[in-house]
C-alpha cells in the first residue's frame, strides 16, 4: 500500500508541477492568481520529499531516490503525452491521488 501511496504523490506533484504554469492550464483556469503557482511547487517538492522517505523506509536511501525519480519521470511522461488526449482523465486521476493518497498510507500503516 505505501509503494502505491508513493506512486500516487508523485504523480499528483508533477500534475501540480504542470498546474503551477498558467500556460499549461485548462483555458477556464488561466487567470488564477499568482501566489497558487508557489504554493503548487511547495506542495509538490513535498510530495517528492515524502515519497522518498517512505521508500528509505522500505529500502536504502540511495535506492528510494532512483525509485522515485523513476516514478518521477514516468508520471510525467504519462502526463505530458495523455494531456492533450484526454485531460479530464488525467486530471481527474490527479484529483483521485489527492484522496487516495492518504487512505493507502493508513492502510499500509501497519503493513511491511
Amino acid at each position: 500500500m505505501l509503494e502505491l501511496a508513493t506512486l500516487g504523490s508523485t504523480f499528483l506533484a508533477f500534475a501540480l508541477l504542470h498546474g503551477a504554469e498558467p500556460r499549461r492550464r485548462p483555458e477556464r483556469f488561466r487567470g488564477a492568481a499568482a501566489p497558487w503557482r508557489h504554493v503548487g511547487r511547495l506542495v509538490a517538492g513535498a510530495l517528492v520529499l515524502f515519497s522518498i522517505a517512505v521508500w528509505a523506509q522500505v529500502e536504502g536511501v540511495a535506492a528510494a531516490i532512483l525509485v522515485v525519480s523513476t516514478m518521477f519521470s514516468a508520471a510525467a511522461t504519462l502526463f505530458v503525452i495523455a494531456v492533450p488526449v484526454v485531460p479530464r482523465l488525467i486530471w481527474g486521476t490527479a484529483s483521485a491521488c489527492a484522496v487516495s493518497v492518504p487512505v493507502l498510507l493508513l492502510l499500509g500503516a501497519g503493513g511491511g
